[in-house]
């Protein structure tokens, strides 16, 4: 969990480091064609702290959505300059096993925060276990859901995560409440926002303790309000000034998944946490672009 009210004025090193987890040793030309050693992604100290920094200095954060098979598309999005990569098991083909096969290649300045399909504590905490940064629950409509998600990415007393020991034990790492403490610390926890029901609720949900971003989905938003994928319209506008105001009133990051279009625009609208599309569709357009630019 990130604390947003104490802002600093030192901004993160423009030089980011790039560099392979210890044991995870997987060169970026041979990428998934090794074994993937368990590596430290467990233990909460090693969670990412240029992400975290960056999000209490107000700074914007890019990210891209991982929704190709196997472990080489996260390794070369996240070996560029992303700040995170978005681990999609609400749409994308992945169980908890490929989750963790794929934290275990993400280096360890960029955050690499999981997309459960729904809030039912189970499905946060098998990825908290599996080694997320964090965790993006879609679809939400009630004040209760939202508590209830928030609650299970925590452990106790802030909120009631599954005590279980051998995610620590499998890294030789003990299991302790300094452990559950700096994992509550580091967490990253994200709504997002693609209801109506939400976006009428969102001056309540944006109080609760432990959201850390508020993100708009522009699709699903949009179809919910009646006009589906049209986000010119001025209900979808004013429902998106509502969740970005609400959220910067409760210090909370507000973030938007702005696939391909210009970053600009959102970050001079005060947008921070910011998806830049899915794997497959930068490859595409990269392709797209390549062939138009060739004689």
């Amino acid at each position: 969990m990130v604390d947003n009210t104490e802002q600093t004025s030192t901004a993160p090193s423009a030089t980011r480091r790039r560099y392979m987890k210890a044991t995870g040793a997987v060169a970026v030309g041979a990428l998934a064609s090794s074994a993937v050693a368990a590596d430290g992604r467990t233990d909460p100290s090693t969670f990412s702290d240029e992400f975290l920094e960056a999000v209490e200095n107000g700074e914007p954060v890019y990210g891209v959505s991982a929704s190709l098979a196997g472990m080489d598309p996260v390794t070369v999005t996240s070996h560029v300059d992303t700040d995170w990569i978005w681990i999609d098991t609400e749409h994308a083909a992945y169980d908890v096993r490929e989750v963790r096969e794929m934290m275990s290649v993400i280096p360890e300045d960029t955050a690499g925060i999981t997309r459960v399909p729904g809030a039912h504590p189970k499905e946060v905490e098998r990825v908290l276990d599996a080694g997320s940064d964090g965790v993006i629950v879609p679809k939400l409509r009630t004040v209760e859901e939202v508590e209830e998600f928030v609650a299970s990415a925590y452990y106790p007393p802030k909120g009631d995560r599954g005590v279980a020991g051998s995610p620590a034990s499998t890294f030789g790492l003990e299991f302790d409440e300094e452990y559950m403490q700096t994992a509550n610390e580091n967490v990253f926890v994200v709504i997002q926002v693609e209801t109506a029901e939400l976006v009428d609720n969102i001056d309540r949900v944006a109080q609760i303790e432990g959201i850390d971003s508020l993100l708009i989905g522009p699709a699903d938003l949009s179809s919910q309000l009646g006009d589906p994928l049209n986000t010119d319209t001025a209900e979808f506008q004013r429902a998106v000034d509502r969740v970005r105001r609400a959220a910067e009133r409760n210090d909370i990051a507000p973030g938007y998944w702005i696939g391909l279009d210009d970053a600009e625009p959102f970050v001079e609208e005060g947008w921070q946490v910011l998806s830049l599309g899915s794997d497959a569709a930068l490859l595409a357009q990269a392709v797209q672009e390549r062939i138009d630019d060739s004689p």
